[in-house]
C-alpha cells in the first residue's frame, strides 16, 4: 500500500480526488499510519461483504454441499491476496 505524509496529502489532495485510486492510500502523521483513503468502488465492495453474512450453522446440508462444490469465477482471482491462508491450503 502506498504511503504519503499528511503534509504531502494536503498539498496533493485534488490530484488524488481527480485521479482514480487504483489502491488504498495510507496517510501518515509523525511517522505513524493514521488514515486510509480508498476509492468509492473499493469502499462499496468492502462494505457489501457484511450485508450477506450468515452463520455457517444456519446453512442446510444441501447448501453446505453446494458451497463445497462451488468454483470461483476466474475474475475473482484478483482478490486472492486478501485470503493468503486459502491460497496456502490449495498448494
Amino acid at each position: 500500500m502506498r504511503r504519503i505524509t499528511s503534509d504531502e496529502f494536503k498539498r496533493t489532495f485534488w490530484r488524488h480526488v481527480k485521479e482514480r485510486l487504483d489502491a488504498p492510500l495510507t496517510i501518515t502523521c509523525n511517522g505513524e499510519d493514521r488514515l486510509v483513503v480508498l476509492s468509492l468502488e473499493e469502499y462499496a465492495r468492502i462494505t457489501r461483504r457484511g450485508q450477506y453474512s450468515i452463520a455457517i450453522e444456519d446453512l442446510s446440508d444441501l447448501e453446505l454441499e453446494a458451497l463445497r462444490c462451488a468454483k470461483a469465477p476466474a475474475e475473482a482471482a484478483k482478490y486472492n491476496h486478501e485470503f493468503p491462508t486459502y491460497r496456502d491450503a490449495e498448494s
